[in-house]
């Protein structure tokens, strides 16, 4: 059996266009970008404070952002960690791009793709 990579997942979910459920394309079309397959222990795709959640937490590890944080954003940074997108630092302790996956890399567009589908989703911006 393969091994899930959330990586190798991340690049394909990346190649897939943005059409929200309520676009009639959105039916048309076989396979949607989704973030939430990234991550296949979350069911986030039902509530936009997931995204807005995961947006915050995203811009805060491009940043190197490490303030207090809701518990909510600190699990979501675990999730991150335990997918091998991002490493833990120990000074600062905090979330870092892996360096090993190139997390890094894709992570702007990541952000500014999962933006688009919280907007195409939900239809109010965050």
């Amino acid at each position: 059996m393969k091994k899930f990579s959330a990586i190798a997942e991340l690049r394909r979910q990346l190649e897939l266009p943005v059409i929200g459920r309520d676009d009639p394309q959105h039916w048309s079309v076989e396979e949607t970008f989704d973030p939430w397959e990234i991550f296949p222990m979350f069911y986030g795709s039902y509530d936009s404070e997931f995204d807005d959640m995961a947006i915050e937490v995203l811009e805060a590890v491009r940043e190197g952002n490490f303030r207090d944080e809701p518990l909510s954003h600190r699990m979501f940074r675990e999730v991150l960690c335990t997918s091998d997108l991002c490493d833990y630092g120990t000074s600062p302790r905090g979330c870092f791009p892996n360096w090993d996956t190139r997390f890094a890399e894709v992570l702007p567009r990541l952000i500014e793709k999962w933006k688009q589908y919280r907007s195409a989703e939900w239809g109010d911006d965050e």
